[in-house]
């Protein structure tokens, strides 16, 4: 065996024996566990739900630093572990065969908060410890049984399954298999891998042990439950009679971690191929395709290093459960049809105050959406320093917290060159099943620089999983925060008008990344609480339908709202509706849905073609909805007086309202703003 691979073994089994002792200060192990973390310069992740953790197990310690981490930091950990600890093994520089475990679930207990939690599942996972580190040193008949005991009583506990196989291995990584997805897959092929050869075109690979011990394994993971005690320990015991004679076939091993080795390196080799046939395979060839993150480990594609992790229970990191809405999706309609509305509430819903809103227009920058360089005072001298746009905010609060949702709200995405905005992000659009960038993409040192500063060591760790996960590359000799991703729990939800002025097409790569959601015309009009204006606009919209209109420019419910109805005059808004419809309906007809169909209008004596927005407006004071062709004025009903207001038929000097001519000249009005 390679000591300069394999040099962390002595270095593994040297701090299993010197936190043996720390049982009895449980709270000490924790304290070293804080100081390791700070010495590395790096921020432990949380290990109870409220904070520091009262108790501690050894396998929980162990995991903090055999996480999906950049070999960078794990070496940087080691260094800290070996000053912590006193330890006089070498500090490795190598790791190969150790089986990381899930980042989001780093402990092997539930949190107090948890009712599956036991009173005694700590202590349980103690006894574990100790009676596998003396079944390991002596491997007696006393030894076996009380391992046995002890791995029994741990089993049923909330958090553990085929993750406890890793803690055994780490621990004693000469004497203990680790059972990983991974090791699984290697030890049972190449049954193992049928479907995978079916639905991939990829070579099947050659038994790693004697068909006898790789039947036995598909039998006892193909339900991908963990066997009980002692059949662990025979299988264990089955497979290290293999390591005497050299390992099987072309796989050449003569311990546990090389075999582990040969596992993730096999399996790690897969993944890229199934990758690769993704890429060249066109989206609708690859319905019947599960994404191998997420497939079952036994089914379809290959599992990743811990997806046999993915139903422990464990609490560690909650992450956020996934929305049952589209990961980009973008809400577009006519104006008025409420689009907004809709997004705000699909916001709101679901997320809290968990996103960020920005408005594109025209001349919206990849700096701005991104961030850049700005001048700021600092002791009284302008400096130039890195400002993070909506996108690198939004995306650094996502990988921090992977609790909860985020998401980017973009209003008006077509009012800028969207491609262009996004520039290289524009990859990170195509997302998987579960939401996850299939691509990630290189960062600028600015901005690389900003994030090493901003995330913290949980949401390094996030980005680096999911970019193994995605990638099926190994992070561990990644430079910080050189790549990204759009992680599964950030959205970006958008709304759009087609049929504006001013706004910029979207290219067909651009959209497709996209799930659009149309706003019909009438969408959402029985939310409408003017049932007069309601009914008038969809007489007007008929007429734009027979002008030849197309939908997207015609009038939406709210495209007039917050105003009192037609015929409903109000003393806090006297003539609203007069107004809202002059300077916006009558101005958006004439100055772009109707620009080239005047013949929807019907003014007596004008000439359409002559028409101007002066003498549209001065008609409209005259005959309200009659000015339009077929339609009819309404004659307004008039309320009951009220004690203290005139009650004569025609409004007195003093009474608030425009005349005529004034109210003929538009006014803009926020009160009547169009809802989009």
């Amino acid at each position: 065996m390679d000591d300069s691979k394999y040099g962390w073994i002595p270095f593994y089994e040297e701090l299993a024996n010197t936190i043996r002792p720390l049982r009895a200060d449980r709270s000490a192990l924790y304290n070293k566990a804080k100081e390791i973390y700070t010495k590395a310069g790096m921020k432990l992740p949380t290990l109870e739900s409220d904070g520091a953790p009262v108790d501690l197990d050894p396998f929980t310690f162990f995991a903090q630093f055999n996480k999906r981490i950049t070999k960078t930091n794990r070496i940087a950990l080691a260094k800290a572990i070996a000053e912590s600890f006193g330890l006089n093994s070498p500090v490795p520089t190598e790791f190969a065969g150790i089986p990381f475990i899930n980042n989001q679930r780093s402990t092997f207990y539930s949190f107090r908060s948890d009712p599956g939690r036991g009173e005694r599942d700590i202590d349980n996972l103690w006894d574990l410890f100790e009676s596998a580190l003396d079944y390991a040193d002596s491997p007696n008949a006393v030894n076996r049984e009380s391992f046995i005991q002890s791995l029994s009583r741990v089993l049923p506990q909330k958090g553990i399954k085929w993750n406890i196989t890793m803690g055994l291995f780490w621990i004693r990584p000469q004497f203990y298999l680790s059972l990983d997805g991974r090791s699984r897959w290697f030890l049972g092929l190449p049954d193992s891998m049928k479907n995978t050869v079916k639905k991939y075109s990829i070579p099947v690979l050659s038994a790693s042990m004697p068909s006898d011990i790789a039947d036995n394994a598909n039998d006892l993971f193909g339900k991908n439950e963990m066997m009980d005690a002692a059949t662990y320990l025979s299988f264990v015991e089955r497979c290290r009679s293999v390591l005497d004679k050299g390992g099987y076939g072309e796989y050449k091993y003569h311990s546990f971690p090389e075999l582990s080795n040969y596992a993730l390196a096999e399996s790690g080799s897969v993944n890229k191929q199934i990758k690769a046939f993704k890429k060249r395979k066109p989206v609708g060839d690859i319905d019947d395709v599960v994404d191998d993150e997420i497939a079952d480990e036994h089914d379809d594609a290959l599992p990743d290093f811990d997806s046999d992790e993915d139903d422990t229970d464990t609490t560690e990191i909650k992450q956020a459960d996934p929305l049952k809405e589209s990961f980009n999706l973008v809400y577009f309609g006519a104006p008025g049809t409420g689009k907004s509305y809709e997004l705000d509430k699909l916001v709101h819903d679901n997320l809290q105050d968990h996103y960020e809103r920005v408005t594109f227009y025209a001349d919206y920058q990849h700096a701005q959406f991104v961030g850049g360089y700005k001048p700021v005072m600092a002791d009284g001298q302008i400096e130039y320093r890195f400002r993070p746009g909506p996108f690198t905010r939004v995306l650094v609060k996502a990988l921090n917290d992977q609790r909860n949702n985020y998401a980017l709200v973009i209003e008006e995405l077509n009012r800028a060159e969207a491609a262009s905005v996004f520039g290289d992000l524009f990859q990170l659009l195509d997302r998987s099943a579960n939401g996850m960038s299939e691509y990630p993409v290189s960062v600028s040192e600015d901005l690389r620089e900003f994030l090493v500063e901003n995330l913290t060591s949980e949401g390094k760790d996030y980005l680096y999983s999911q970019i193994e996960a995605g990638t099926g590359d190994d992070v561990s000799a990644e430079t910080d925060c050189t790549r990204i991703l759009i992680p599964r729990n950030m959205y970006i939800w958008a709304t759009m008008n087609s049929a504006d002025q001013g706004v910029f097409p979207l290219d067909t790569a651009f959209k497709r990344r996209w799930d659009f959601r149309y706003v019909g015309i009438d969408e959402g009009e029985e939310y409408s609480d003017m049932p007069v204006w309601n009914e008038q606009r969809k007489k007007i919209n008929k007429l734009l339908l027979e002008a030849g209109v197309n939908e997207d420019k015609q009038i939406g419910p709210f495209f007039i709202h917050r105003v009192p109805d037609f015929g409903e005059e109000s003393q806090e808004q006297p003539g609203a509706f007069d107004n809202a419809m002059k300077n916006k309906v009558l101005m958006y007809l004439f100055e772009d849905a109707a620009k080239y169909h005047r013949d929807i209008f019907s003014i007596k004596g004008v000439d359409n073609n002559a028409l101007s927005l002066q003498t549209l407006c001065q008609a409209w004071d005259k005959n309200n909805f009659g000015i339009f062709r077929g339609l009819e004025k309404i004659e307004e009903v008039k309320s009951e007086p009220v004690e203290g207001i005139g009650s004569g038929e025609s409004e007195t000097p003093d009474a608030p309202g425009l005349t005529v001519d004034e109210q003929s000249v538009p006014v803009q009005s926020e009160a009547t703003a169009v809802e989009e």
